[in-house]
């Protein structure tokens, strides 16, 4: 069975996307709510980004898999008020990233339906809801 990490062209591709995803969120007024969420430097939170899907996505552990799972983003983000808005918010800065870097089709799609089901699964144990009801 192929990994999503295989999908990418390469591990490069992976950093590339973490780096833009950052700088669409820095620049585009749609995420603007979402960007002040985040730190005023970006450097670390990219090269977290970076490493959290290479690993998520099937590829080198750069990342202690334990860290990969919807309870440990919400134990991460457990100081930030995160509502829907914020979650449309970050798939729009992923979606522009992936289009800005040329990303096939195919390869969008899969990643946002598994990045929804990662953030959707993330607010559940945020609200004490089973992410399967």
């Amino acid at each position: 069975m192929t990994t999503l990490f295989e999908k990418f062209d390469s591990q490069h591709q992976v950093q590339q996307l973490a780096e833009e995803f950052y700088d669409v969120m820095d620049s585009d007024e749609k995420a603007r709510e979402l960007r002040r969420l985040h730190p005023d430097n970006l450097f670390f939170t990219k090269k977290i980004l970076y490493r959290f899907i290479v690993h998520w996505s099937g590829g080198p552990e750069l990342f202690n898999g334990d860290y990969t799972n919807s309870t440990w983003l919400e134990l991460r983000h457990r100081k930030v008020e995160l509502n829907e808005l914020h979650r449309k918010q970050w798939l729009y800065c992923m979606e522009t990233a992936m289009r800005n870097l040329d990303f096939n089709a195919e390869l969008i799609e899969e990643v946002l339906a598994r990045f929804s089901s990662l953030i959707n699964s993330m607010l559940a144990v945020r609200s004490g809801v089973n992410a399967s009801d």
